[in-house]
Parts: structure tokens; C-alpha cells; sequence
């Protein structure tokens, strides 16, 4: 019966929870036929059951779209990938936000002055080493975050790792075409947690074109790569994709700064208005 099919492998999932799990729909479960006028009691434990199935799944495969449909609406089903995506990347994130957050932690306690004479010795070489921790997770929390909403974009979409590899450089292209890196407008900390938006949106921006735009044979230059070893050819064939992504991130980037400096100019005139015709008493 498929039910018991899916409590064994839900027990598997429990001992192996690294294992993905893949869930086959053929039929409902609780809303069988079979099942329709089953007694209450059964029915809340078949319930329970098929709740915690759907919960601790990775993936499911339904025969119909009705069938699919219902699941949706009942259980919740997260069905939205760059979603799905973002929660997984988080999901990588916390031994790296943990590290950074004791370092933090231990840095600001209250009744520990690291800068004091008392404690210039051990204690300011730890506040030294906590320093560099602090600054080595947190300070590079944005470009950490990137890396690896682009891995999980890939492990979603079943990328061989020599494929991983050039969706990385492509998104690490983007987001420094938009850092302003050069120029006056750069400052290191676009690298730490202000700019976390900045890094999902641009990942998740530039793996989306990248993909897309591989699917292209005049983009994809297969015709120049036949011939050539796997990792050779995938780098070739990513020249023109990453240019236009890295392209479109550039044009971002510039119509943002256009924005704001118009809207921060309209403000000016618009306060110079003000105090022209409202002088103050």
C-alpha cells in the first residue's frame, strides 16, 4: 500500500536526514476513495501521518495537477524556487552568522575593556583575534551570501560541480560590477551585512539571466567549443552570457544611482522653494 511505502522511507529520512527524499503521488492519501468513510480516529492518525510525510519530504512528484493542487492548498507546500533557494541558503549560513555572532558577543562585553592596561596583555591579543573573526564572517557576510545562494540555486537545478563553478564567477562578476570598486562610492562595507539584499537579489538575478541565456546557441558558442575538454568548453561558452548578466548589473547599478541623485535633487530644490517663500520668523 503507498502509504506504508511512505512511512518507511519517512522513518529512513529520519536516521539519514542528509538522504534527499523524493515523495511519489499516484493517488491522494487521506482523500482516497478508499479512505472516504474510514472511521474518525483512523482518520486523525492517518492525518498525523501523512502531515509529518509531507513535512519532512524534499520533494514531490504528483500524477495529477488537481492532486498537486490539493497538497498546495492543505500542507502549505513551499512551491516557489527562488524561495526555496533563499531558505536553503540561510539554512548554510548559521554556522558562518554563529561564528561572527560570539565574536561579536564576546568583542562588546560589558564589563570586559579590552583597551585598559590591566588587560593589555592576553586580552588584547584575544580582542585582536576576536577582531579578525568578527571582520572575516560578518565583514564579508554580502560576498559569503552570494557564494552561496548561487551553489544552492545550482544544487537545485542538479549543476555538475564544473558548472557550479562558472555560475559563481558569473554572479561574483555582477555583484562587483555594482560594488562602484575604483571610484569614491566604493566602501568596504557594501562586503558586510548592510548589502545582504544587494547580494541575494543580484545571485539570484544573475544565475536567472545565466541559465536562461546558456540555452541560447548564439550566446552558448557551441559550434567554437566542440572539440575542446569540459572545462575548457564551459568557460568559453560562458564568455557571452556573463558579459550581458554583468552588463545588465552595470545598468542596475547606474539607473539606481540616477534615481536617488534625481530624487536627492528634487529634494533640494524643492527645500530651497520652501525657505524661499517661507523665510522663518
Amino acid at each position: 500500500e503507498p502509504p506504508s511505502s511512505h512511512l518507511c522511507a519517512y522513518y529512513i529520512k529520519k536516521e539519514n536526514k542528509n538522504i534527499p527524499w523524493i515523495t511519489y503521488w499516484s493517488d491522494p492519501w487521506l482523500k482516497d476513495s478508499t479512505r472516504e468513510k474510514s472511521f474518525f480516529i483512523k482518520k486523525s492518525i492517518e492525518k498525523s501521518m501523512e502531515k509529518k510525510v509531507v513535512e519532512n519530504a524534499d520533494k514531490f512528484i504528483f500524477v495529477t495537477e488537481a492532486n498537486r493542487q490539493d497538497y498546495i492548498y492543505t500542507y502549505k507546500i513551499e512551491n516557489n524556487f527562488f524561495l526555496t533557494v533563499v531558505r536553503r541558503s540561510l539554512t548554510m549560513m548559521i554556522p558562518f552568522v554563529l561564528v561572527g555572532g560570539f565574536a561579536c558577543a564576546f568583542i562588546n562585553l560589558p564589563f570586559i575593556d579590552y583597551g585598559s592596561e590591566l588587560f593589555d596583555g592576553a586580552l588584547g591579543t584575544l580582542h585582536s583575534i576576536l577582531l579578525f573573526i568578527y571582520n572575516g564572517t560578518f565583514g564579508l557576510f554580502s560576498l559569503a551570501l552570494l557564494i552561496v545562494i548561487t551553489v544552492s540555486y545550482c544544487i537545485e537545478k542538479n549543476e555538475s560541480p564544473d558548472k557550479v563553478a562558472m555560475y559563481v564567477i558569473v554572479a561574483l562578476g555582477a555583484y562587483g560590477a555594482q560594488l562602484n570598486i575604483g571610484t569614491s562610492g566604493f566602501n568596504f562595507e557594501s562586503l558586510g551585512v548592510k548589502s545582504s539584499f544587494s547580494a541575494i537579489f543580484i545571485a539570484l538575478l544573475s544565475c536567472f539571466l545565466y541559465e536562461r541565456l546558456k540555452r541560447i546557441t548564439a550566446f552558448s558558442l557551441k559550434k567554437y567549443v566542440s572539440g575542446m575538454d569540459v572545462m575548457c568548453a564551459n568557460s568559453i561558452s560562458s564568455l557571452l552570457p556573463m558579459t550581458f548578466v554583468v552588463g545588465v548589473a552595470v545598468l542596475i547599478n547606474l539607473l539606481l544611482h540616477s534615481f536617488f541623485w534625481s530624487e536627492k535633487r528634487t529634494r533640494t530644490v524643492f527645500k530651497s522653494f520652501l525657505c524661499a517663500f517661507c523665510p522663518r520668523s
